[in-house]
């Protein structure tokens, strides 16, 4: 058993490893969402990938289990009347499709960028972007400049 597995510097590592792949998805969220030029780190694609899950998961229990939350909310507050939830079920389908369209928008570029960095061309990035686990999580990037920029900073 290593005890440097249970130190307070573990969490450090962690927290700050944490904190770097959030700014690395915020970055390609705004900074360079439909860029397909240039190239992109493991890292940067890894966190993409983990922090939209995380977002289409969270957001799939509050649009699953929206009615029960109504409900105990409308419990809680002792109202006589029920939440006019209308306006609520015509735009959820509309900011699902907003959400996935620009979900596969950056995320194909970010693929496109991960596959420059490999040195193989972006094109193929529409038949390898599967939205989850992949295996260019594990290809090494090409060392220096290739012929599509400069190594990007890990």
């Amino acid at each position: 058993l290593n005890p440097f597995l249970f130190s307070p510097f573990s969490n450090i590592f962690l927290i700050k490893f944490f904190y770097k792949m959030l700014q690395l998805f915020i970055q390609t969220i705004i900074k360079k969402p439909f860029a397909f030029k240039g190239r992109s780190s493991r890292l940067e694609f890894f966190s993409f990938t983990f922090f939209s899950q995380i977002i289409f998961l969270l957001l799939y229990f509050v649009f699953r289990y929206q009615p029960y939350l109504l409900s105990k909310i409308e419990k809680l507050l002792s109202l006589k009347e029920p939440l006019s939830i209308s306006l609520f079920y015509i735009s959820i389908p509309f900011f699902m499709i907003l959400l996935i369209v620009l979900y596969l928008l950056i995320g194909i570029s970010l693929t496109s960028r991960r596959l420059h960095d490999c040195n193989v061309s972006g094109v193929w990035s529409l038949l390898c972007f599967n939205g989850g686990f992949s295996p260019l999580f594990f290809i090494k990037g090409t060392s220096g400049a290739n012929r599509y920029g400069e190594e990007p900073p890990n």
